[in-house]
């Protein structure tokens, strides 16, 4: 069965002390199943965002195969100003990044930092797809910022779910991961207002592929594991 985890990083991480090595990252994605991984290089996050971007077009060209494709997922820093950011972004397209993650929590930045009204859009009018994980309110901004033909991928945790179900599930772009959902409760109710749009994310280094796994009934599986998350891949240019 096909299986997607739109989220998994690795390099070094200078607040985490873990082994988040490439091949480490890959031996507990191909242990757990994972066919599709869409992965982030943790040096674009902490360090240099245009290095870090080069690199995991690096790792996912030299080890996809047949047994698992590895999708790069590049990011940029609004705090670095709008020029630099336009030429990561444009840099980026060039070498073949089409999913963009945004850190505002870590990276510090407002989800209406006047930068990302420049860059969201030109992600959208690229064919691109974002990822961020934040406050529903934050999500809720980028939403809007983005557009409405720019899927948007995110994690919101359970105990906030009443918030953003309702503030989100008017958006059909929003497909928010199973990553931060406890309980087979929080998944059917979540399923109730974003139906066949919540996919699979783990985290991982960070997070355990197996809790969110252990979440899903075995008729949610191929769904949420595979065929919700096809829009998203189709317009990463995988269809496979």
């Amino acid at each position: 069965m096909k299986f997607v985890d739109f989220q998994a990083s690795y390099g070094f991480s200078p607040k985490k002390a873990l082994k988040a090595d490439f091949p480490y990252v890959r031996s507990l994605l191909e242990k757990s199943g994972v066919t599709v991984a869409v992965l982030h290089s943790l040096e674009g996050l902490y360090y240099d965002p245009k290095a870090g971007n080069e690199d995991v077009v690096s790792v996912c060209r030299e080890n996809s195969c047949k047994e698992i494709t590895f999708i790069p997922s590049g990011t940029f820093n609004p705090l670095e100003g709008v020029e630099r950011c336009l030429e990561i972004v444009q840099r980026g397209f060039d070498l073949g990044i089409r999913f963009w993650r945004l850190y505002p929590e870590q990276m510090r930045f407002a989800a209406d930092h006047p930068v990302l009204n420049i860059v969201l859009p030109l992600i959208a009018e690229n064919g691109g797809v974002v990822g961020v994980d934040a406050v529903p309110a934050a999500v809720e901004t980028i939403v809007r910022i983005a557009g409405d033909e720019c899927p948007l991928v995110t994690s919101l945790h359970y105990y906030d779910s009443a918030n953003w179900c309702l503030r989100l599930s008017p958006y059909a772009n929003v497909f928010p991961s199973c990553r931060l959902l406890h309980g087979i409760e929080s998944v059917d109710y979540a399923a109730k207002y974003f139906p066949n749009r919540i996919v699979f994310s783990s985290d991982v280094p960070f997070g355990a592929i197996s809790s969110p796994l252990g979440l899903l009934h075995p008729d949610q599986k191929k769904r949420i594991l595979y065929e919700n998350a096809a829009p998203i891949l189709r317009r990463l240019k995988y269809d496979h």
